[in-house]
C-alpha cells in the first residue's frame, strides 16, 4: 500500500470510527429513553439492562452505518480541500478518482461487512431483544401494555389499547384483544370501549382484566362442513366481561429463556425466501378456499344434474302434483302468513349480517396476510439495498465535502444530516406505501439509492474536473470579502456586472469590462510578461496576499494561477498582542496572518505591545508611517523616535529607553518580513518537489515592501536562511506597475479566448 493510500484511509477511518462511536452513544441514550418504561421500576439486575442494550445496538446498523459514511466522507474530503491537500495531489498528477480509489475498496469491504451484519447478526440480535422484552414483560404484565401497538400478556392473549390512564396505568380505552384457542390459533377477537386491570384480592397470582361495553367474536371450528355452515361464528355484545390471567408461572422468570416466536426481522436471506414462498402459497390457497366457501353458501352447485332415469325401469306411482313456480320474493311472501313472513325476513337479515361480518373479518385477515407478505419481501430486499446505499452515499458525500471545503464537525454535520435525512425519509415513505403494494415491495428499499445515484455521479464528475458543482446563469460571484471592507451590496454578486451597471449610470457606454482581476494576480501576470521565469506574485502593502503558477503534472492542461488569499491563513502561533488586535478588529477570527504582517496592522501591533510594556490599558494608536519614523531614527539619543512615542503615550523616556522601544518596533517589522518570506519558501518547495531549484523570480508590489525600512532586507535574509545554498536561484523583484499592466494582459487574454470560442 502506497503512503498516500494509507494516509487517505487513515484519515477516513478516524472520522468514520469517531462518527460511528458518537452515533452509537447517541442512539443508546435514545434507546434507554424509549424503553425506560419497560426497564425501570421492575427490579431488574444491571446485567439484564446491559444485555438488552448490547443486543439492541446491531439493530441500529441500518441507520447508523449510512449516516457514519456520510459524515466521515464529508469531513475527510472537506478537510483535504480546506488544507489544500487536493490542490497538492492534483498538481502531482493525482486525480480525484485516484484519491477515492482506496476508499472505494474500503467501501466494498464495508458493504460486505454490512450485509453480513444485516443477514447474520441483526436477526439474532432482534430475536434476543424480543425474548428479553417478553421475559421482562412477565415481571409486571400491567406495564407490558403499550399504547397503539399489540402487546403480549401471557402466552395466549395479545392486547392493543388506544390510551392508558390512572396512577398505575390501570385504566384502558379502546381495547382490542386477540385470544388464542386451545389449538393455539387466533380465533377469538374481543373489542371493548373501556377496560381495567386489577389484582385479584383472593389470589395475588391472578390479574383481572375487566372489559366494559364491547363485542366478543369467535370463529367456530367444527368437524364437518355442514356444521360449519350452520354455525360459522359466534358474536356476542356485552356490558362487562372479565378475563382472569394466571400469573403463577411468572413468579420465577428466567431471562435466559429462549422464545420460539419468529418474525420477519429475525430471519436471514434463506429463511426469508422460504417464508415468502410459504406466505404466497398460503395467501393464494386462502383466497381460493374462501371463494369456494362463499360460493357454496349461495346454494348454487357447479355439478351437472344427474341423467334422467327411464320411466320403464321405475315402478308406476301416483302422479305427483305439479310444482308451484315462484317468480319473485313478493310472490313467495304472499304465500305466507304474517308470522311466517316476519320469521323469514328476520332470518334473511340475520344471515345477511352474518355474511357481512364474515366478509369484513376475512377482508381484515387477508389484508394482514398481504401486508405481512410484503414486509417479508421488503426486509429481504433491504438487506441488499443497504449495502448499495453505503456506496451511493459515499459518492454523494465525498465530492460534496470537497465542494464545501470544510473539515471539522460543524458545517459537515449540517450537510450530512440534510443528506441522510433525505435518504432516510424517502426510504420510510416508500416502505410505508409498499406495505399495501402501492409500489413493488421488492423495489421500495432501492428507491432512495436510485434517486441519489444521479446526484452522486454528477457531483463526482463536476469535482473531478474542477468545475462548479451548481452552475447558474450568474457565475463568478464574489462570495465574501477577504479584506475588512465595509462595502455593502457586493457579496454574492457578479462584480463584473456591477461594474458594467456603474459605468452605464455614468454614461460610459463605450467602455466594456471583460475581466475583473485580483491585484496579486495582476502583479504575477505583469512580471511574467517581463521576466520569463516568474512563478510567484505577491502584494505586501496595506494587505498581504500571494499567488503562483501551478503546473499540472501530466501536462493535460496549461498552468493555472492559484490565488491563495494567504492573508487569511490561520494555523499560526499567535502572540497575545495578535489576539488583542484580532479582538478589536472589524472581523475577529478572519485574516489572521494579514493582521500579523500587513501595513494596516503593524502600527497597532506595536501599540498593543508598548501598552502592555508600560502597564497601560488599551492600545496606543500608531500608524505604519509612524512606525517607520521610529525605526529610521539614527541619532544616538533617538530623540526623533522618542518624540513620536512620547506624543502617543504622554510619557517621557531616557535615551536608553528610546533605544529599547525602537528595537521593539524593529522586532515587529522583522517578524512581518520573515513570516511573508516563509509563505514564499513554502510555494517554492511545493513547486520544486524533489527536483532541483531552478532560477526564478518572485514579483512583489506594495508600500510595505517598497517603503517600510528593513522589510526588503530581512525578507531577503529569511529566504537565504530557509533555502540555504539554493537561495541564489531566487530573485526578488519589485513590480509596481502590476495593477495596470496585469489587468491589461488579463483583458487581452480574455478577449482572445472569447474569439477562439
Amino acid at each position: 500500500m502506497k503512503i498516500i493510500d494509507r494516509y487517505i484511509i487513515t484519515q477516513f477511518l478516524k472520522n468514520f470510527l469517531g462518527a460511528l462511536s458518537i452515533l452509537i452513544l447517541i442512539f443508546v441514550f435514545h434507546t434507554i429513553f424509549t424503553y425506560i418504561d419497560e426497564l425501570a421500576g421492575r427490579g431488574l439486575e444491571l446485567w439484564i439492562i446491559f444485555k438488552f442494550l448490547f443486543y439492541f445496538v446491531p439493530q441500529l446498523i441500518p441507520i447508523i452505518m449510512p449516516l457514519a459514511v456520510v459524515i466521515a466522507s464529508i469531513m475527510t474530503f472537506g478537510s483535504f480541500a480546506e488544507s489544500y491537500e487536493f490542490a497538492a495531489m492534483k498538481a502531482s498528477g493525482i486525480s480525484l478518482m485516484r484519491v477515492m480509489r482506496p476508499l472505494i475498496i474500503l467501501m466494498a469491504l464495508l458493504s460486505i461487512g454490512t450485509f453480513f451484519l444485516a443477514n447474520n447478526v441483526i436477526p439474532v440480535a432482534y430475536r434476543e431483544v424480543y425474548t428479553l422484552r417478553s421475559n421482562i414483560a412477565k415481571v409486571k404484565p400491567a406495564m407490558a401494555i403499550a399504547e397503539g401497538v399489540f402487546s403480549n400478556i401471557g402466552e395466549d392473549i395479545s392486547i392493543k389499547v388506544g390510551k392508558k390512564s390512572g396512577d398505575n396505568d390501570q385504566f384502558l380505552e379502546s381495547v382490542l384483544i386477540h385470544k388464542k384457542t386451545p389449538d393455539r390459533v387466533n380465533r377469538t377477537v374481543i373489542n371493548a370501549k373501556r377496560g381495567e386491570l386489577k389484582s385479584a384480592k383472593s389470589n395475588p397470582n391472578f390479574l383481572q382484566l375487566i372489559l366494559e361495553d364491547g363485542t366478543y367474536y369467535e370463529d367456530i371450528k367444527t368437524n364437518t362442513y355442514e356444521t360449519q355452515q350452520k354455525m360459522p361464528f359466534a358474536k356476542v355484545h356485552f356490558k362487562k366481561y372479565v378475563i382472569n390471567l394466571d400469573l403463577s408461572h411468572l413468579n420465577n422468570v428466567d431471562f435466559n429463556e429462549k422464545n420460539d416466536a419468529t418474525t420477519y426481522k429475525m430471519m436471514n436471506v434463506g429463511q426469508l425466501n422460504y417464508a415468502i414462498d410459504s406466505l404466497q402459497s398460503d395467501f393464494k390457497q386462502n383466497i381460493t378456499d374462501y371463494g369456494n366457501n362463499m360460493f357454496r353458501r349461495t346454494g348454487f352447485s357447479t355439478t351437472p344434474p344427474p341423467p334422467p332415469i327411464p320411466t320403464d325401469s321405475l315402478p308406476q306411482k301416483k302422479k305427483a302434483a305439479a310444482p308451484i313456480e315462484v317468480k319473485s320474493v313478493v310472490q313467495l311472501l304472499k304465500m305466507l302468513n304474517n308470522g311466517e313472513q316476519q320469521r323469514v325476513l328476520e332470518m334473511a337479515m340475520s344471515n345477511n349480517q352474518a355474511q357481512l361480518d364474515n366478509v369484513e373479518f376475512r377482508q381484515s385477515d387477508l389484508e394482514y396476510r398481504y401486508k405481512l407478505m410484503n414486509l417479508h419481501i421488503m426486509n429481504l430486499s433491504d438487506k441488499f439495498a443497504l449495502t448499495i446505499a453505503c456506496f451511493v452515499l459515499f459518492f454523494v458525500a465525498a465530492p460534496l465535502g470537497a465542494f464545501i471545503r470544510k473539515g471539522g464537525i460543524g458545517l459537515p454535520l449540517v450537510f450530512a444530516m440534510i443528506l441522510f435525512l433525505s435518504y432516510y425519509f424517502i426510504g420510510m415513505f416508500m416502505k410505508n406505501i409498499a406495505e399495501n403494494n402501492t409500489i413493488n415491495p421488492a423495489l421500495a428499499p432501492w428507491i432512495p439509492a436510485l434517486i441519489l445515484m444521479p446526484l452522486g455521479i454528477y457531483l463526482t464528475a463536476r469535482v473531478a474536473t474542477d468545475k462548479e458543482v451548481f452552475q447558474f446563469p450568474l457565475t463568478h460571484k464574489l462570495i465574501v470579502w477577504t479584506k475588512e471592507f465595509a462595502t455593502q451590496g457586493v457579496e454574492g454578486k457578479v462584480v463584473n456586472d456591477l461594474l458594467k451597471e456603474a459605468l452605464a449610470r455614468r454614461g460610459m457606454t463605450n467602455v466594456t469590462p471583460v475581466a475583473v482581476i485580483n491585484d496579486t494576480v495582476a502583479v504575477l501576470l505583469a512580471a511574467a510578461y517581463k521576466h520569463e521565469h516568474t512563478y510567484i506574485g505577491s502584494i505586501y502593502a496595506t494587505g498581504q496576499n500571494t499567488c503562483y503558477y501551478e503546473e499540472f503534472a501530466d501536462g493535460s492542461e496549461p498552468p493555472t494561477v492559484i490565488n491563495m488569499e494567504s492573508g487569511g491563513f490561520g494555523n499560526l502561533p499567535f502572540s497575545k498582542y495578535d489576539d488583542i488586535l484580532d479582538r478589536e478588529s472589524e472581523q475577529p477570527g478572519a485574516q489572521r496572518l494579514e493582521k500579523m504582517v500587513s501595513g494596516r496592522y503593524l502600527g497597532t501591533l506595536y501599540g498593543a505591545a508598548l501598552a502592555d510594556l508600560l502597564g497601560a490599558d488599551g492600545v496606543y494608536p500608531f500608524s505604519s508611517i509612524e512606525l517607520s519614523e521610529i525605526i529610521t531614527d539614527a541619532y544616538l539619543d533617538r530623540h526623533a523616535a522618542g518624540a513620536v512615542i512620547e506624543a502617543k503615550t504622554g510619557m517621557t523616556f531616557t535615551a536608553a529607553e528610546r533605544t529599547l522601544l525602537q528595537e521593539l518596533a524593529t522586532a515587529v517589522i522583522v517578524r512581518s518580513a520573515r513570516i511573508v518570506a516563509a509563505t514564499y519558501v513554502a510555494i517554492i518547495q511545493h513547486r520544486m518537489g524533489e527536483n532541483e531549484l531552478e532560477n526564478q523570480f518572485v514579483a512583489v508590489d506594495g508600500s510595505v515592501y517598497e517603503k517600510v525600512p528593513l522589510v526588503a532586507h530581512h525578507l531577503r535574509g529569511a529566504l537565504d536562511t530557509l533555502l540555504l545554498d539554493e537561495a541564489v536561484n531566487v530573485k526578488i523583484i519589485l513590480e509596481n506597475t502590476g495593477s495596470a499592466l496585469g489587468a491589461a494582459l488579463a483583458a487581452a487574454m480574455t478577449e482572445r479566448n472569447e474569439r477562439i470560442k
